[in-house]
């Protein structure tokens, strides 16, 4: 994997990032291919875009995502993509951090990079 095709997933993932902190859930559909799955924990997969959406749609504000620990593998094709968050979720008067780690399946299209499928698993929830 080159040093342009890290750089696309990097600012894939910027954009991923800022539809989410940004509350434009909607917007995440332009970076998943049309068959993406979403694979939940402890849960059955999630096909579709719409069902996709609805199921990253917060239960409250977004404040912050941070990312640590990013790591990208593979080639000029297919890549994947790991890392360790941490998103600060306001609902009503409670802030809770949330922290786990993910893994983005990737696919290079006509368009640029993808998400082909992802998961991710929570490791802790607290309140601040």
């Amino acid at each position: 994997m080159d040093a342009a095709d890290i750089s696309a997933i990097r600012a894939l993932e910027r954009l991923w990032l800022d539809f989410e902190t940004s509350g434009q859930t909607d917007s995440l559909k332009s970076l998943m291919i049309d068959d993406c799955r979403l694979v939940l924990p402890d849960g059955e997969p999630v096909e579709g875009l719409d069902a996709i959406v609805e199921a990253c749609r917060p239960t409250g504000e977004i404040e912050n995502i941070s990312l640590t620990d990013v790591a990208i593998h593979g080639g000029s094709t297919a890549a994947w993509k790991t890392a360790r968050f941490e998103t600060r979720l306001k609902i009503e008067d409670t802030t809770l951090l949330i922290c786990g780690h993910h893994l983005w399946w990737l696919v290079n299209t006509a368009y640029g990079w993808k998400v082909r499928q992802f998961g991710f698993e929570v490791e802790s929830v607290t309140p601040e």
